[in-house]
């Protein structure tokens, strides 16, 4: 049963994306680099967040 429907949905592609085809074809550096990338944007975001909320607690 497994192996046909292997076979069925071999023959169904998906479409790439940017997003896919980047983490197949990029470089360890460069995933390395995006991802940190994206780690401090988030800790950015987020001690921006704690601040706000530091600062209508102190009110």
């Amino acid at each position: 049963m497994i192996a046909y429907l292997t076979q069925f949905f071999k023959g169904i592609s998906k479409p790439k994306s940017d997003f896919s085809e980047f983490f197949t074809s990029a470089s360890a550096q460069e995933k390395k680099k995006v991802f940190r990338n994206a780690i401090q944007a988030a800790n950015r975001e987020q001690r921006e967040l704690v601040e706000q909320y530091e600062k209508m607690q102190s009110k």
